[in-house]
C-alpha cells in the first residue's frame, strides 16, 4: 500500500480511496476478531491526510457466499444453504438461515464498532455494505425452511388494508 496506492494517490491528487473489507479475514476464527487490517488502512489514510470507503464483503455478494468465513463454510448444517428444485444445494447460504444472518450482522456491528473507537481523525467517511442476496440459477430457494414459509400464508402486516365495504364482501 504504501508504494503502490498512497504514493499514486498522491501523484493524481486524489483525496478517497474505496476499500474492500473482507468478512473472512476479520473473524477468521469464530468469535475472535483481526482489525489488524482495518487499522492500518486507517493508520495510513491518517498519514497520508486521505479518506477511505470501506466495503463490506459479509454474507452475500453477486449472489454468493464467497467472503464468510471458513468455519461458516465448513458448518453447512447451522449455516444452510439455498437448494435448487430438486435437492442441489449451492454455495450459497440461505437467506432464512437466522443464524447466519446474526453472525453478519454482529461482524458488521464489531467493525463499526472498531472504528468508532478507534478512527480519531474520521478517516473512513463511509461504509458501503455489499450485500446481494439474489439467486444464480433459480428463481428461488428450495429448502426445506424455504417450502414452509413458501407454503405459508402471507404475513397480515404484508396484506393492504381492506375498507369496511371489502369486508363486509
Amino acid at each position: 500500500m504504501e508504494i503502490e496506492i498512497w504514493e499514486k494517490m498522491e501523484q493524481s491528487n486524489l483525496n478517497t480511496l474505496i476499500v474492500p473489507v473482507y468478512w473472512e479475514t476479520l473473524e477468521s476464527e469464530e468469535g475472535k476478531f483481526d482489525f489488524t487490517l482495518v487499522d492500518a488502512l486507517i493508520k495510513q489514510a491518517d498519514k497520508y491526510k486521505k479518506k477511505l470507503i470501506l466495503l463490506w464483503f459479509g454474507l452475500w455478494k453477486n449472489a454468493e457466499s464467497a467472503y464468510v468465513p471458513v468455519w461458516m463454510k465448513k458448518n453447512s448444517e447451522t449455516y444452510f444453504r439455498v437448494e435448487l428444485y430438486g435437492g442441489e444445494r449451492l454455495n450459497t447460504i440461505s437467506p432464512l438461515c437466522t443464524a447466519a444472518v446474526e453472525k453478519d450482522v454482529n461482524a458488521f456491528s464489531r467493525l463499526m464498532e472498531h472504528i468508532r473507537e478507534t478512527d480519531e481523525n474520521s478517516a473512513v467517511i463511509m461504509v458501503q455494505v455489499e450485500n446481494e442476496v439474489g439467486l444464480l440459477g433459480t428463481e428461488r430457494d428450495y429448502c426445506a425452511q424455504a417450502e414452509e414459509v413458501f407454503g405459508g400464508s402471507v404475513p397480515e402486516m404484508l396484506l393492504p388494508e381492506q375498507t369496511e365495504k371489502e369486508r363486509a364482501t
